[in-house]
Formats: C-alpha cells, structure tokens, sequence
C-alpha cells in the first residue's frame, strides 16, 4: 500500500510538472519545504531518517528482487514463447534495477538531509536528478537512468499482458 502511494504521488508530481502546474514552486522546492518542516518538529529530525532509510530500503529489495528475478514468480511465462520469455527477463531484470536504483538515490539524499540536519539537502526526483547531473558522469548516469526507466515501462506493458491475477 505505501508503495502504491509513493507511486501514485510520483505520477502526480510528473503530471503537474509536465503540465506546467504549480507556478514557480517545483517538486524539489516542495519536497524541500516538506522536509524543513517536519524536520522544525520534534524527533522529526529522525522522522526523515526513517523515512530515508525506509525508501533506501524499498530501492535495494527491488534491486535484490530484480537480481533474483522473483518478478518472473507472477508472470505467465509458460504462456510465453521462449524469445518473449528471454525479452521479458531481460526487460525486468534492467527496468526493475533502475527503478531500485532511483529510489535508494531518492532515500540517500533524505538521510543525508536527516544526518546534517539541513532541509536544503532533502531532494525531490528532479533535484536528484540534478544532483546526479554535476557529478563527473552525471550526464552519462541520467542517460542510464533515462533508459531504465524506459526499460521498466517497455517492461510494465509486458508484465500487463502477463500477470497472473487468479486468486491464490
């Protein structure tokens, strides 16, 4: 359920951003103004930590459940012709590492807000994004970015046409 929240609270702010809503403020400055916030309260200094460590978390099991492929246990692939399977694998195993990747890097930045106890460190998805960029190989890893994510979407149409969803 938190995952779907987070999901869905992305899909939003990528909407908004892409629609040009939300005037001057962006999802970075917003995320900022959050963090600050909870982090004036007290023990919300160790809130934001949580919540860091929590979604560095949720980013590594996905990358563990990429490298296991366990994306595979909810698939249809006996239904798959063996070059789909192979696609399908390959496609998950990619997409959903980069997908992991972007959510530790999203949860490394919140601890790092959390550790130095300054809310301007707590980053949104398009201030990671940046802060990735001013790195030696920033253009280089958000090109890699780009393309997983990509990857994970080529993949998601895959998994929609394969899913189990019987009960049980």
């Amino acid at each position: 359920m938190a995952l779907a929240a987070i999901y869905v609270a992305l899909c939003i702010g990528v909407v908004r951003f892409l629609m040009g809503v939300g005037g001057q403020r962006s999802g970075n400055t917003q995320s900022k103004d959050f963090t600050a916030t909870l982090m004036s309260h007290t023990g919300g200094r160790w809130l934001v930590l949580l919540i860091g460590l929590g979604v560095v978390g949720v980013g590594v099991g996905m990358m563990v459940q990429a490298v296991l492929k366990k994306f595979i246990d909810n698939l249809h692939m006996a239904k798959m012709n063996a070059h789909t399977r192979r696609t399908v694998e390959t496609l998950g195993l990619m997409g959903i590492l980069a997908r992991g990747g972007v959510f530790s890097v999203l949860g490394v930045f919140l601890i790092i807000a959390a550790a130095t106890f300054d809310s301007k460190e707590a980053q949104g998805l398009d201030g990671t994004l940046r802060k990735i960029a001013t790195t030696p190989f920033g253009p280089w890893l958000l090109v890699a970015v780009a393309l997983g994510l990509v990857i994970f979407g080529v993949y998601s149409f895959f998994e929609a046409r394969w899913r189990k969803t019987e009960p049980g």
